[in-house]
């Protein structure tokens, strides 16, 4: 019994895919008959019956399940081969997918992203926003490349590589017709009590104001949650119609601010929270990534 060539695994996974032998016959620009060949080969190859026919198409058995795995372990190996040597001899290519949380996604990244895809134009950059613990998340089960997050709080994995690029400072954000909205300072004790508009449970933000509070020996139960809202937009759209305060990133509050929609007051302490970009340690196209990552670096070390 010889050993089955690699098309073959392209060609098992393609079957999977589409369940059915004529369709995946034609995604891959081979006969049918090539594909029943081939299937016939990795059977005898594994001794083991791997498709049944079914009124839909064709359908793994058990024992296909356990051949699938193997064969996509070895398939996604080699491309990943195939990518660290492109890195290495050739330009950058394929795909890097970013998972951003909202701040970095709305104020850091976008013209870092205009910049990176015009020097590098055979990569493409799929960017998705979430909260920071979606982000980080996607990274650690590899449904992400890179991430770009505003809390470190939800890595758990050593293997991901972390570092900070950014920082800037948390302010207070009024209703324009609050009482302290003239104010350019306040303390932590002239806001506690206060109506508050907060971020989700997975926001970079919320994390990171959470480890403010608990520094004054205080916590969000301090003051009068109002709301729980899932982005930085929707927090300041909350304040400008007087729900209550918050605490955000300045590059936020003051774009809002110049809008006319919120005041701003810096906090006398003047506490800062810091900006992480992710990498996974199995990127889906390494080239990419890597050309992707280390952009990233060197532009916002160029801007710190």
């Amino acid at each position: 019994m010889s050993d089955p060539r690699f098309s073959y695994f392209r060609t098992f996974r393609e079957v999977v895919r589409q369940k059915s032998f004529s369709k995946a016959a034609e995604a891959l620009g081979i006969t049918q008959g090539t594909v029943s060949n081939q299937i016939a080969s990795l059977e005898r190859f594994f001794d083991a019956r791997l498709f049944v026919r079914t009124p839909e198409g064709v359908e793994l058995t058990e024992e296909g399940e356990i051949a699938l795995e193997a064969i996509e372990t070895v398939l996604d190996a080699v491309e990943r081969a195939k990518d660290k040597i492109a890195a290495v001899s050739k330009e950058p290519s394929g795909k890097v997918r970013v998972s951003t949380s909202t701040v970095p996604g709305g104020y850091l990244l976008p013209g870092s992203v205009k910049e990176f895809r015009s020097e590098y134009p055979k990569v493409d950059v799929i960017i998705r926003v979430c909260d920071s613990r979606e982000a980080t998340e996607h990274v650690l089960s590899g449904d992400a490349d890179v991430a770009i997050v505003g809390t470190d709080a939800f890595v758990t994995r050593k293997s991901v590589e972390v570092v900070p690029i950014a920082s800037e400072e948390l302010v207070v954000i009024l209703p324009p017709d609050h009482e302290l909205a003239d104010a350019m300072e306040v303390s932590i004790d002239d806001i506690v009590g206060e109506p508050y508009v907060n971020r989700e449970s997975g926001s970079g933000t919320r994390r990171e104001v959470e480890k403010y509070l608990k520094s004054h020996g205080l916590g969000f139960e301090d003051f009068k949650i109002v709301e729980e809202v899932g982005s930085t937009e929707a927090v300041i759209t909350s304040v400008s119609q007087g729900a209550g305060i918050s605490i955000i990133s300045e590059r936020a509050a003051k774009r809002a601010e110049s809008a006319g929609l919120i005041r701003i007051a810096r906090l006398e302490d003047r506490p800062r929270r810091f900006f992480y970009a992710l990498k996974s340690d199995k990127p889906l196209h390494a080239s990419a990534t890597e050309a992707f990552w280390e952009f990233l670096l060197s532009e916002f070390r160029g801007k710190s």
